[in-house]
């Protein structure tokens, strides 16, 4: 690549350890009011919108004749919680039936590619909070999340402030640096197979996170780290201008 390109560098030119950034686990006094009324029932605006967003995505499966049988719809992870930060995404958890018979056990890899097609194709905020989608089996939903927000039912599992653990900041300053060498050698000299490593890695570190910790995971931590710090944004704008001239013809 070029030197202009090393403009995506700009984040962690500094290094880590130099900036000694580290993101605490903030307890805010009320869930987020751009979501969550005072008695912490969800906005009725913020509802029909969630919905409108689900049904599009359904469409777009039926279209290409793939049915989605929805029994709820979750609303998970930090704006479920009170470690909400400005960073935050609103993480909308489609929950479907997904009872497999042999022709049928790929489902699950579909509709995780329609997902990741649907996010990088919609830019969708609610009020200014970045929306993530996510399609889950509801016989593999696990309850580790210490905030779990059913639109049909309500509250599964209230959040409550006291369950924010403390944060080993040693071992995750430790941990982000690490990440950020590894994100400052693949921009060094920059391949889409490396980029792709990169991100398949950290979203892999988050899932496996969550899935065994919730949210407040320390995978899940490093990975939120990560993201704030624009590492994630630089390595999907590097790899879509690599991919561009890969596909292109001078």
């Amino acid at each position: 690549m070029e030197n202009e390109d090393k403009k995506y560098l700009i984040s962690g030119e500094l290094g880590f350890a130099e900036k000694c950034i580290v993101e605490k686990v903030d307890v805010n006094k009320t869930l987020n009011p751009k979501i969550w009324d005072e008695n912490n029932n969800l906005l009725e605006d913020v509802e029909y919108i969630i919905y409108d967003i689900v049904d599009e995505f359904k469409t777009q499966l039926e279209e290409d004749n793939i049915e989605l049988d929805i029994v709820d719809i979750y609303i998970l992870g930090s704006n479920a919680n009170y470690n909400y930060t400005d960073e935050s995404d609103l993480d909308v958890h489609i929950i479907a039936d997904e009872s497999f018979d042999c022709e049928s056990e790929h489902l699950q890899i579909i509709y995780n590619a329609y997902k990741s097609l649907f996010n990088s194709k919609y830019d969708i905020t609610i009020k200014g909070i970045d929306v993530e989608l996510y399609v889950e089996n509801e016989a593999e939903m696990t309850n580790v999340s210490t905030g779990i927000y059913s639109m049909n039912k309500g509250w599964i599992k209230e959040p409550s402030q006291y369950t924010i653990p403390d944060i080993d900041e040693a071992k995750f300053e430790k941990a982000v640096a690490e990440w950020e060498k590894r994100y400052l050698q693949v921009m060094k000299e920059p391949t889409v197979a490396k980029v792709d490593e990169y991100i398949d890695s950290i979203y892999d570190l988050r899932t496996a996170s969550i899935k065994k910790d919730g949210e407040f995971g320390f995978g899940n931590l490093v990975f939120k780290e990560i993201r704030r710090l624009k590492y994630l944004e630089n390595l999907k704008a590097m790899r879509l201008e690599l991919k561009n001239d890969e596909l292109s013809l001078k």
